[in-house]
Formats: C-alpha cells, sequence, structure tokens
C-alpha cells in the first residue's frame, strides 16, 4: 500500500532542479524505476481504498445524509457513495485554501464578476474588454490585505466560497457540488 509520503515522493522525484532554485517539470513515467508501470496502478489503487476508509470513518455520517437529502428533494441522480466522499475532501481543501480570499469579496463585488463571467461567454465580441475589466477588478481586490489563517469552516463561510468560486469562473463542477453540500448543511 502507498503511502502520501511515497506518493510526494514519486511526484518530486519527476520534478529536476534547475540553478536558481528554477524548477523544470520533465516528461513523467508511471513507471518509477520499474519495467512496468502495473505496480503504480497497484498503489494508486492501495491509497484510494485506504483513502475511502478512512473518509468513511471520519464522513460516512455526512454522506449518507447528503445522499438522503439528495434523494428526498430530488436534486440529481445519485452518484457513487465514494464520489460523495472525495466531494468532502474536496470542500475542505478548497475551504482551506480560498476562504480567506473568498472572504474578502463583498457580495455586489461577487455578483459583478459573476455577471462578468456569464457575460465573456454571451458576447464573445467584446470577450476580450471583458477580461480586461475582470483582471483590473480581481489586481484590485488582490491588493486588500488577507489574514493568512482561514476563517473556521463553517456554513456561512461555505456559502462564501460558494459565491467567490461561481465569481471566478473556474470551479464550475466544483460549485455544483458544493451548493449540494451547502444545501444539505443548512437542512441540518
Amino acid at each position: 500500500m502507498i503511502s502520501i509520503k511515497c506518493l510526494l515522493a514519486i511526484i518530486f522525484s519527476q520534478i529536476e532542479r534547475q540553478p536558481d532554485n528554477m524548477v523544470e517539470i520533465v516528461t513523467y513515467s508511471l513507471k518509477a524505476n520499474h519495467k512496468e508501470s502495473d505496480l503504480y496502478y497497484q498503489d494508486v489503487s492501495a491509497f484510494s481504498d485506504d483513502f475511502l476508509n478512512h473518509a468513511e470513518q471520519l464522513a460516512g455520517n455526512f454522506a449518507t445524509g447528503l445522499i438522503n437529502h439528495i434523494e428526498q428533494h430530488e436534486l440529481e441522480a445519485l452518484r457513487t457513495r465514494p464520489e460523495y466522499l472525495f466531494e468532502y475532501l474536496t470542500m475542505g481543501m478548497l475551504d482551506s485554501l480560498y476562504s480567506a480570499q473568498a472572504g474578502k469579496f463583498s457580495q455586489p463585488t461577487q455578483k459583478l464578476l459573476s455577471w462578468l463571467y456569464q457575460a465573456r461567454k454571451k458576447f464573445r465580441m467584446i470577450k476580450p474588454l471583458i477580461d480586461t475589466v475582470r483582471g483590473f477588478l480581481s489586481g484590485l481586490l488582490d491588493r486588500v490585505e488577507v489574514n493568512p489563517v482561514a476563517p473556521a469552516a463553517s456554513k456561512k463561510n461555505l456559502a462564501l466560497l460558494i459565491r467567490w468560486m461561481e465569481a471566478t469562473g473556474e470551479f464550475s463542477e466544483e460549485t455544483s457540488r458544493l451548493s449540494l453540500w451547502a444545501s444539505y448543511l443548512d437542512s441540518i
């Protein structure tokens, strides 16, 4: 069974260090000094099984609640339980990575950025102009000081995170998934 440390070692073994701390990514190989890549797939499978066992212990009740919520309100065709467990991990990772940044955006700013993202898809002729405006606004917002410590996870902060992800336009799948979780968490 592969550990996280071993998986990271495999990933970093594919990176060559260059002078002046520059990193050059070279073509990777799943063989990792073996003749075949079969061991890689066995290790990833074992790692996935280990993750799912731990996730079930930590978040199994939440996954069950979410599945029941989805069924009861007919929110989507049910997917597999491991997918919902993976979403739980994704929710935590996105919260950890982006909640501080999401918290600095006011609701009107998020609505404006979201509208601009939709407009760039709808009005292809002026997409470069819209991208310039979005870039300018995002640049201004990036100058706002952010507490490097992410705020505590909460229903309110999850809602802020989802609105921020919608505004960026870069997380459409994650936004739809986390919206289901937010709906469930609001119900309990």
